[in-house]
């Protein structure tokens, strides 16, 4: 009931994560639920068979007596149980459907008897319009990869963020009306809603909830809209009813004519409205505009005006609608992961292992081509006409493409007829790519008549004629016509079709300010004259170098331009690394530099990034150095960037290995499918990916074996876990005796591990030999001997649970098994180690410990044991000691006075990187400080200014982490 005095709701669920994390695994609260039940469970059934058969039912049923209540009959009464309960559940949710019912049943609203055959009628012709689309697109449900996409979901005064697939974002939403997808061109927004409204129509009879699909490109009027003739929410209305009239038959026209209006206004209809950035009109105006704010009005109030109406947007970033379509819900379409990538391939008719290797492993520069599901579409094309083989670079790609349409046979007839040419179309398409680029005002497209008048010597309406009947490029409806391709990847690539003709044409200047120009350059220096490309990468290292030799800092201008250098050099050189080589020894030298300097972490990671331009015994140091920085972003980019070794050495395998030891399994099982196949790449990953497989292994089986505990085999389990960690201690000891290279702290750490662990092989045997009868002379030396070498300061756990009274109740054992798998993991107590920050805690800590093991020990020359005050003050004890740890572990009074600071925080649309760092200062906590972090990214607030100093805040924990990549986002260097 206190929870919301002391924190608001973000802070409360970071605490409660927190917490679980300190219990080692989240586990914990399962085990001691299913054991507390457990107990409670088999008190019941003993008395229900204690009452059988002392009633009249033993003389029904004598057989009655013989039964008790085991362990195993225990085991197969519960899961009986669940079953049972979960079907209850089950059947209590009933409706599990995408939209739910419609909470009037469609019949109160049109009390029509053959409403229902008309309706289900009309739904199969909006599916089949929907399954025509997908044909003519070359495209099929069976090929459709799931997209990842970052949801947004805005409440009144806060809003959340996670990353999920697309459609089930959608699906599970059941409360927010209005919802808008934004990606980029070619991410696939299209293809999924289409999906999206072929699985509503299949859930109608059930919802009474009807989808309509429009694509808002066909939204034409007769008269332009202006200031004295906006569009209205009656446009769009009749728009909408016009779309699906034409699409249908005449039934399906009866139908809306009848029955649209009544569905709209009782809510029965959901709309998915597709490609608001292309709207007619709409791609003749720029982001500012007035007509791009009023049509985000307009669609809002459209789907306000039934009472439960339901609506999807969807557009590029680029033309977006704006604030006053009030989205409850924005999901961001992310690119393509690899795991993705090798998905989407699969599902190809013509897929060919080898063409994955191929890619990953020879053809790295193409990856990120194919986290573009249009371009991803566009190299499985390639591969199907070449005999699984890629494309030799991007230009190739998007060339073969373009030729290809061009020779079809209906574009063939046209040129003929046009009496045109594909190399005239190209040296046109290549000039008209220019003119858009070179001229600010005209963007991503081009108003035909300015084309007309710049290009006379062609004939422009002929040729974009041709070009938009082959679908490589689109002409607005509005008074200008705009021109535009149909891809932007299609612009860039015409536009170095100029850059080979005329060297003289590339803008070398506009690199250092990341302008539109950059992604068609990085495809240029990929096909371009050598000696011309070449001029390119000295400009990039002169910029980079200006940096170096006068120290310039984060906020000076220049700094920024070296970071767009360095950023290209990355992205354009890949192919042709070789042009790099005048430098790259003082590159490798910088990228040491920014890893062992105080630099940020931002700096930082896109250092790293640049490793693959080097040798591999450059990329080998400075991989290692990377993970000596300790710190999980920094350390993901390195082993991204490890896969352009052929080959690992001792040191650096040392260090992928303690990487992945290091891995928390809240981190590993979510990352397992990427980092599997990460390390299937190289044949110097074999050592790596077999302890990653043992990890994986490890977390399965302590899923094992928490069922094997529920199902009661306490001593088969126990004696799991004690064999398990005495080949740990073994292979501990071992570590310490075999490596001489450990330094004095990591032999301290070793050894302190090392010590935990003889401490929990003695609680198993302890329990194991005790509880179970099963000592003897070994057991006993065995038990002797890791009591006798265990730390002093650690308290002696089986000295104190095996006399308290509860042990026989609700079977402690469970407990023994939480404590020893909180100390399984040695780095669990490394880490303890490390936080400390000076010799006078440790002392204190190892003093504090031996005074409560005495304490313990001592207890009872004053109390006997088998008093239940003995029992009492034990237990409280214990209690308070694990509370005091806690709160010392979490810094409670620290976290709760940063709650205080973030709830007075007023947050507005902006603000500045010295606020920034101020309230970073003032928030003592890990969790306050990420927590804060969090609420920036959520709520979409701009940074303005510059960070104090020229140095963004970095204390090398989640909160700095989370913080230089919203300044990567910020700064529009995550893309």
């Amino acid at each position: 009931m206190t929870r919301k005095i002391w924190f608001f709701d973000e802070l409360w669920n970071v605490f409660i994560k927190n917490l679980k994390l300190e219990l080692s695994i989240n586990a914990i609260a399962t085990i001691t639920s299913v054991s507390l039940s457990y107990g409670v469970f088999k008190a019941s059934v003993e008395l229900v068979l204690l009452w059988s058969k002392n009633t009249a039912l033993a003389n029904h049923y004598p057989y009655l007596s013989k039964y008790a209540a085991t362990e195993q009959l225990m085991f197969i009464l519960i899961l009986i149980s669940l079953f049972i309960l979960l079907t209850v559940i089950a059947f209590i949710r009933g409706d599990t459907t995408t939209m739910r019912k419609h909470p009037r049943p469609i019949e109160k609203k049109i009390p029509v008897i053959e409403f229902k055959q008309k309706l289900l009628s009309f739904c199969k012709t909006l599916k089949n319009n929907l399954i025509k689309i997908d044909e003519e697109t070359n495209w099929s449900m069976e090929v459709f990869t799931p997209l990842d996409a970052e949801v947004e979901i805005r409440e009144t005064k806060r809003s959340t963020r996670k990353i999920t697939d697309l459609l089930n974002a959608i699906k599970r939403d059941k409360k927010s009306r209005t919802f808008l997808v934004l990606g980029d061109p070619g991410s696939g927004k299209s293809v999924a809603l289409r999906k999206l409204s072929i699985d509503l129509i299949d859930e109608v009879a059930e919802t009474d909830r009807i989808p309509i699909y429009v694509n808002l490109r066909e939204w034409t009027v007769e008269k332009a809209w202006s200031d004295y003739n906006p569009p209205t929410v009656s446009d769009l209305h009749n728009f909408i009813i016009e779309h699906i009239k034409s699409s249908g038959n005449v039934f399906s026209s009866d139908f809306v004519d009848y029955y649209f209006d009544k569905l709209f206004e009782g809510g029965y209809l959901f709309f998915i409205l597709d490609s608001f950035d292309e709207i007619p009109q709409v791609l003749d105006v720029n982001e500012s505009s007035w007509l791009i704010d009023k049509l985000s009005e307009v669609i809002y109030d459209f789907l306000h005006s039934g009472i439960y109406t339901r609506g999807i947007l969807s557009s590029r970033f680029y033309r977006r609608p704006a604030e006053k379509y009030q989205a409850e819900t924005i999901l961001e379409i992310r690119p393509f992961t690899e795991v993705k990538i090798i998905e989407n391939m699969k599902k190809s008719l013509y897929f060919d292992k080898k063409l994955i290797d191929k890619l990953f492993k020879e053809r790295r520069e193409l990856i990120p081509v194919a986290r573009n599901p249009f371009t991803a579409a566009l190299i499985l094309n390639y591969a199907k006409d070449h005999n699984n083989d890629l494309p030799a670079n991007q230009a190739d790609l998007y060339s073969t493409y373009i030729n290809k349409r061009l020779m079809l046979k209906s574009c063939q007839e046209r040129i003929t007829k046009k009496k045109l040419s594909i190399e005239q179309i190209i040296k046109c398409a290549s000039e008209i790519s220019l003119l858009m680029f070179e001229v600010p005002t005209y963007g991503l497209e081009a108003p035909m008549e300015k084309l007309k008048e710049s290009l006379q010597s062609y004939p422009v309406g002929e040729i974009l004629d041709v070009l938009t009947f082959g679908r490589l490029g689109r002409v607005g409806q509005g008074n200008d016509r705009n021109f535009s391709f149909a891809h932007r990847r299609f612009n860039e690539y015409f536009l170095i079709s100029n850059f080979l003709d005329n060297p003289s044409h590339v803008p070398e200047d506009a690199i250092p300010t990341d302008s539109r120009w950059r992604d068609a350059l990085a495809l240029y220096c990929e096909v371009g004259d050598e000696k011309e490309v070449q001029k390119i990468a000295d400009f990039c290292w002169l910029e980079i170098k200006t940096v170096i030799e006068n120290k310039i800092k984060r906020n000076q201008p220049q700094y920024m331009r070296a970071i767009h250098c360095l950023r290209f050099l990355n992205d354009a050189f890949h192919v042709r690394k070789h042009l790099v080589s005048s430098f790259r020894g003082r590159l490798s030298d910088f990228i040491l530099l920014q890893l062992s300097t105080h630099t940020d972490l931002l700096s930082k990671k896109l250092a790293v990034e640049l490793a693959g331009l080097l040798d591999d015994t450059e990329i080998d140091a400075i991989v290692i150095r990377a993970f000596e920085v300790e710190n999980r972003w920094i350390s993901e980019t390195a082993l991204r960037a490890c896969r352009h070794l052929p080959n690992l050495s001792k040191n650096l395998e040392n260090r992928l290995l303690d990487y992945i030891k290091n891995f928390s399994f809240q981190d590993l099982i979510p990352l397992k499918k990427e980092l599997l196949f990460s390390l299937s790449l190289s044949v110097g990953f074999a050592k790596i990916k077999k302890l990653f497989v043992l990890r994986i292994a490890e977390y399965y089986a302590g899923i094992g074996i928490i069922i094997l505990l529920a199902a009661g085999y306490f001593p088969l389990s126990l004696m799991i876990i004690a064999i398990a960690l005495v080949a740990v201690f073994v292979i501990t000891l071992y570590r310490i005796i075999k490596s001489s290279q450990l330094t004095f702290h990591e032999n301290f750490r070793e050894a302190f591990g090392l010590l935990s662990i003889c401490t929990s092989i003695q609680l198993l045997l302890s329990h194991i030999f005790g509880k179970y009868g099963t000592k003897n002379l070994i057991s006993e030396k065995l038990n002797d001997y890791f009591s006798t070498i265990h730390f002093a300061g650690l308290i002696e756990p089986a000295g104190i649970f095996n006399k308290i009274s509860l042990l026989n109740n609700i079977n402690f054992t469970v407990l023994s098994f939480v404590l020893s798998y909180i100390i399984i993991r040695p780095i669990y107590f490394w880490k303890l180690i490390k936080e400390i920050p000076r010799i006078s805690s440790i002392i204190l800590y190892t003093v504090g410990l031996t005074v409560l093991y005495v304490y313990f020990t001592r207890l009872n020359l004053f109390i006997p044991y088998d008093t239940g005050v003995y029992y009492r003050i034990t237990s409280i004890t214990i209690i308070a000691i694990l509370s005091i740890f806690f709160m010392f572990r979490l810094n409670i009074i620290e976290l709760i006075k940063d709650s205080l600071i973030l709830r007075k925080s007023m947050f507005h649309n902006n603000i500045a990187r010295e606020e920034i760092a101020v309230y970073l200062k003032r928030l003592k906590t890990t969790i306050g400080r990420a927590q804060f972090v969090k609420t920036l990214k959520n709520r979409n607030i701009e940074f303005t200014g510059v960070w104090p100093d020229g140095i963004m805040p970095d204390k090398n924990d989640e909160a700095s982490i989370l913080l230089a990549q919203l300044e990567e986002k910020q700064l529009k260097l995550d893309r």
